[in-house]
């Protein structure tokens, strides 16, 4: 098996050509996994130029069998590996790099984020039938809320403030 399940490398050499300068819109509810709300107004980027890693990681994990631990794990689904690539997609446009991704025993896929100082993270779980995020900081206990696209800003804020 190829895939790097360990390796927490998520930053490629590719050059950014000029970073796109975008505009958010409110989040629509009820608009799931869906960008809509996000305009670029000028300027090219390179594809993935924060989160190259983690999509080729995505990649490799949509590759992934059952019991691909060798101890009966459910591989994640198609679905659930179109939301994560959503996900990175997004979090790309906000400029938020993702420190590492990661498949789980249920079929799940973790993105985990941190801030630079590395003194807080989050780590979005996305699962089968649901999706949290989990709230990581020196300061506080970790914490657990259901996920939801249209708190994505709220969450960044409070991961980057």
């Amino acid at each position: 098996m190829a895939v790097s399940i360990n390796s927490y490398t998520t930053h490629s050499s590719a050059p950014v050509s000029k970073p796109s300068l975008c505009i958010y819109k409110p989040y629509t509810e009820g608009k799931n996994f869906d960008d809509s709300g996000i305009i670029v107004k000028s300027g090219i980027a390179t594809p993935f130029a924060l989160n190259t890693r983690i999509m080729d990681l995505l990649t490799e994990y949509a590759a992934l069998q059952d019991n691909w631990d060798q101890d009966n794990a459910l591989a994640p689904t198609s679905e659930i590996i179109k939301h994560a690539r959503y996900l990175t997609e997004l979090l790309e446009r906000r400029g938020q790099s993702i420190y590492h991704a990661a498949p789980g025993p249920s079929g799940e896929i973790m993105l985990d984020l941190r801030d630079k100082t590395k003194t807080k993270s989050v780590e979005i779980i996305l699962y089968p039938d649901r999706a949290v995020a989990v709230f990581f900081s020196d300061m506080e206990k970790p914490k657990q809320q259901e996920f939801k696209v249209g708190k994505i800003a709220e969450i960044l804020q409070w991961l980057n403030k």
